[in-house]
């Protein structure tokens, strides 16, 4: 199942970028997100390994994602097995006229798929607001 928010934000693609950047912030502009633990050392890379502590409606989850591409002020996506569930969650940005145009979403396939796709899909409206 695919999951996707589009939205605009009224900064240019550096300001966006470095929030999405600095993974130690996201708790404060996504409400079920608790904590991202890096658990690879250095700054977050193609390859970095992340411990994602979120609240997903009644479920307390530790999600396992790997960065798997990261280019700056243009992509981060992740991806990662839980629950027998594979999730790959995604943010592309692009600027325009100063301002940054993000696409937030996913794909999710397993056995907890429908549930985590809606999830997914609710996450990335939080960030819009």
């Amino acid at each position: 199942m695919k999951f996707a928010f589009d939205l605009q934000i009224n900064a240019p693609i550096k300001k966006v970028w470095d929030l999405i950047y600095e993974l130690g912030t996201w708790h404060e502009w996504i409400p079920s997100i608790k904590k991202i633990d890096l658990l690879t050392p250095g700054p977050p890379e193609t390859g970095s390994k992340l411990l994602v502590h979120a609240n997903l409606g009644i479920l307390r989850v530790k999600l396992p994602l790997t960065v798997v591409e990261l280019k700056p002020q243009r992509a981060v996506v992740m991806e990662g097995k839980s629950l027998l569930t594979h999730l790959k969650r995604f943010y592309y940005m692009e600027e325009q006229d100063n301002k940054t145009i993000i696409t937030v979403g996913g794909y999710v396939t397993g056995l907890l798929a429908f549930f985590g796709a809606r999830q997914g899909l609710a996450i990335s409206k939080e960030i819009a607001y």
